[in-house]
């Protein structure tokens, strides 16, 4: 475990905004001077406790959340102390902002490697030491993640796979020119995606601990894509181009291979959820009015269209286990998006945006009592969100970039993955974890 002690550098930048404290009360000043004496000799509670009375005092100011963040760095209580600074991010001029998220970036990346008796949320850049990373697809306990990776030399495509126990294993490019994994399967030893061949065109890929990757092909098109796998493994779901350029939502199975489900209605259509058994599978078509719409598959009754979910537009992104509730985003007239949550009742649930200024629900656990997505506020600043059902949304910030999105979530809801991105033009997949009371504490 790395141990950081940083609270001489954050004193210097409270010192150096001595100026901003001519206009505040003595007492606020005089707080923020004590806690900063306190640092330096080594007394981070002491110091904490300055800080806490500082924000007591005046809860809209940056300084107090600042020299709290920074004792509780030093007490080692990492994702505590990057929530704090998040509340000092939130505060702070912008001339003192950058400083601020350093120091929230670097709390974020020791929180991964904090000890089990440290908060029970963490935060980890997986670090896959590339370009460009991004993950989207966890097992059921969130110890297997997979995702796509982008050299810095060829700019190829790689699909990974991420293990708690043994970190990041190269996929590669599956014999093609580039490769993206997708999805994996409940015990994270399936993974499926799509491959780039040396012609171009794109086929379905199937990957297995036991017998490595396995070429679907185009599933009987020009080119086919897959976005998600089934539970056990043995379904794939997904999109392919047909011979007179249509696109149309596919379903293969182990012993029956691949079954063209039409385009649901639409000019293009995307298949991007699936049921646990691989019988319900939800995303969104194209109508002719140009219009997102819903849809959603069974065996027993084909292509529903479930229409716009009350808005101009809306997209399917997320599927319980037993395919009853859909979350995804809906469009309002001004082209600003709510998260909303569908059950097989019929009942639309606008999940507004979670007090930003438009947000997307990206997926939703196995029994739909956590959702996760993205909102971005006023400035455009994007943060990661989670959602849960009984005690509401949960402000997952930046990951300690400049921005980041939940693009997934393990079945229990534990185990959130997704990207952020920074100002050095890098993508970076991350993983955000909780106890499993976090369901309604947290």
């Amino acid at each position: 475990m790395r141990h950081i002690r940083i609270g001489p550098l954050l004193a210097v930048v409270l010192l150096a905004s001595s100026a901003a404290f001519s206009q505040t009360p003595s007492s606020y000043e005089d707080l923020i001077a004590k806690g900063n004496s306190e640092m330096h000799a080594g007394n981070p509670q002491a110091a904490r406790l300055a800080g806490e009375a500082a924000i007591n005092l005046d809860s809209t100011r940056w300084e107090g959340y600042a020299l709290d963040g920074n004792a509780l760095m030093n007490l080692k209580r990492y994702q505590e102390a990057a929530d704090v600074l998040t509340k000092a991010v939130d505060r702070a001029p912008e001339d003192e902002k950058a400083t601020l998220r350093e120091l929230r970036r670097r709390s974020m990346l020791v929180a991964g490697d904090a000890p089990a008796e440290s908060p029970a949320r963490q935060s980890k850049d997986l670090g896959m030491g590339v370009r460009h990373s991004v993950a989207v697809g966890a097992s059921t306990d969130g110890a297997v993640i997979v995702g796509t990776v982008n050299d810095d030399v060829a700019q190829q495509g790689h699909a990974y796979r991420w293990t708690q126990s043994g970190g990041v294993v190269d996929l590669g490019t599956m014999g093609g020119k580039g490769a993206n994994a997708t999805s994996v399967s409940a015990d994270g030893s399936v993974v499926v995606g799509w491959f780039v061949d040396a012609g171009a065109q794109k086929h379905v890929f199937r990957w297995t601990e036991t017998t490595g990757a396995q070429d679907l092909g185009t599933m009987g098109g020009t080119n086919a894509a897959a976005h998600r796998v089934s539970a056990n493994g043995a379904v794939i779901i997904g999109e392919l181009i047909n011979a007179k350029g249509e696109q149309h939502v596919f379903r293969w199975t182990q012993p029956n291979g691949v079954q063209d489900l039409g385009s649901m209605g639409g000019k293009e259509v995307s298949a991007t959820g699936i049921s646990a058994d691989g019988s319900v599978i939800v995303g969104y078509f194209i109508g002719g009015n140009k219009h997102p719409h819903v849809f959603r598959w069974t065996q027993e009754h084909g292509g529903q269209d479930l229409g716009t979910m009350g808005g101009k537009g809306a997209y399917a992104l997320g599927v319980t286990a037993d395919g009853s509730e859909i979350v995804g985003q809906v469009l309002n007239a001004d082209e600003t998006g709510h998260g909303y949550r569908w059950t097989q009742a019929g009942d639309v649930q606008d999940l507004g945006t979670f007090g930003g200024k438009t947000a997307i629900a990206n997926a939703v656990s196995g029994d739909g009592s956590v959702i996760v997505g993205a909102v971005t506020d006023a400035s455009g600043e994007t943060h990661a969100f989670r959602w849960i059902q009984k005690s509401g949304v949960q402000d997952l910030g930046d990951m300690g970039f400049e921005g980041a999105r939940a693009d997934g979530v393990s079945a229990d809801g534990s185990v959130v993955i997704g990207m952020a991105w920074g100002t050095d033009n890098r993508t970076h997949s991350f993983r955000w974890t909780a106890t499993l009371d976090g369901h309604s504490s947290n």
